[in-house]
């Protein structure tokens, strides 16, 4: 039976049929994407400290790498889809929506919902290192004692401009330039949804667009410098909003498919999602190929369309992959998954210096398993008490924790 052959297909799944109907603002597999996102950054951070090792498995005669994907770090771009997806998301689901939308009430929830834990996720790192320092002192043990941010750190990421300069992008914690590209998104987002208001969808085609001529004028502009050069200033060229830009318009058309389909009862079959979701899977390895890492922005187009493709058809489908995202395991651990963002690379860095310096633990596959074993347990174990007291209060919903504890 061919794909257009279906005539019946499924319903939605129960999380997203809810949000178009209006109960509830969250969607249990989105939470699931971001859970996936974050154990993704937190296992390349892993494989970066522990020396990037391989375990390599033959199959069918060819020898693979099984660690190789983490190499591609493809995690932020599941993160700038998904951002797309979710601001979207409320104003996608009628017009009525769109043009009843409030600038500022965007910029309040947006303030309470980042601010409070991203700022002080900034002075975790300090407090991680010298938090038993006058115990130390007093027991007359050796313990050295981590400098204080520079005024320049903590001014340039209050103001989420870390990005725009080399000595400062990575300089707090080295995950965190996410959180400068994110806010240029929360920024620029108003005047896209102007622009759809005016001139309807076809923004987003001309934002892609548009995207994609930056992406190929930094790239001749700086390509041709040496690699330190191009890390330095291609790279945090290539890490602004309208570099990105094609990422989260993926995402904001991945959701406005799903209201129309779902607002028409045009759900997708099994098989369907099943099929998208595989598509979904070759166009993420073939992102990470040579030939597409060649072409600029190659990469980055290949990966969003990977992305939006394969959170269309969970959103739109139940099937067996379905699991993989919408359970009761993944849903809590993506609810909290922000706090365990901002924590997890500080948190993994210090397990890996206590291993590596004062264990003298070599780098490699041994060391690899601990960090991203032993890390996800650190990190879960500060992140919930730091969820409970810089995202709780401030959360648009509280009964959302009570919704995911009810789901089956």
């Amino acid at each position: 039976m061919t794909l257009a052959a279906e005539k019946t297909p499924l319903p939605a799944s129960d999380s997203i049929s809810a949000v178009s109907a209006g109960k509830t603002h969250r969607i249990g597999a989105i939470d699931g994407f971001r859970a996936w996102a974050m154990l993704l950054v937190l296992s390349y951070h892993s494989w970066e400290f522990s020396g990037a090792p391989k375990l390599v498995v033959w199959c069918g005669g060819f020898e693979i790498d099984v660690l190789g994907f983490l190499r591609g770090n493809s995690r932020v771009d599941l993160f700038i889809v998904l951002s797309g997806f979710c601001l979207f998301l409320p104003l996608a689901k009628s017009p009525s929506s769109l043009q009843s939308w409030s600038l500022s009430a965007y910029a309040k929830r947006r303030a309470h919902r980042i601010l409070p834990a991203y700022y002080a996720a900034l002075f975790y790192p300090f407090l991680l290192w010298n938090w038993a320092y006058p115990i130390k002192r007093i027991l007359g043990l050796p313990h050295s004692w981590q400098e204080v941010p520079t005024p320049g750190d903590l001014l340039t990421h209050a103001l989420f401009v870390h990005t725009f300069f080399t000595q400062y992008w990575a300089s707090l914690n080295g995950s965190l330039w996410t959180m400068g590209l994110e806010a240029q998104f929360y920024l620029t987002f108003p005047l896209l949804i102007w622009g759809i208001r005016c001139y309807g969808l076809r923004v987003l085609g001309g934002v892609i667009a548009l995207s994609i001529a930056y992406r190929w004028f930094i790239h001749h502009r700086y390509g041709s410098a040496s690699l330190e050069f191009v890390v330095s200033t291609e790279f945090l060229a290539s890490i602004t909003f309208i570099g990105r830009w094609m990422q989260f318009a993926f995402g904001m058309l991945c959701v406005w498919i799903v209201m129309r389909r779902l607002e028409s009862g045009r759900a997708l079959s099994p098989l369907t999602g099943s099929v998208l979701i595989l598509g979904a899977a070759a166009l993420h390895w073939l992102a990470l190929q040579e030939p597409l890492l060649k072409v600029p922005a190659g990469r980055d187009i290949t990966l969003g369309i990977a992305f939006a493709t394969a959170i269309g058809a969970i959103c739109l489908s139940r099937t067996p992959f379905n699991f993989l995202v919408d359970n009761w395991a993944m849903r809590k651990l993506g609810f909290i998954s922000y706090s365990l963002f901002l924590l997890h690379q500080p948190t993994l860095y210090w397990l890996f210096v206590k291993l590596y310096f004062v264990l003298h633990m070599p780098k490699g596959l041994g060391m690899f398993m601990i960090l991203v074993s032993a890390g996800l347990a650190a990190t879960i174990a500060v992140g919930l008490p730091f969820f409970r007291l810089f995202e709780w209060p401030y959360l648009r919903e509280k009964s959302e924790i009570a919704s995911l504890k009810s789901r089956p």
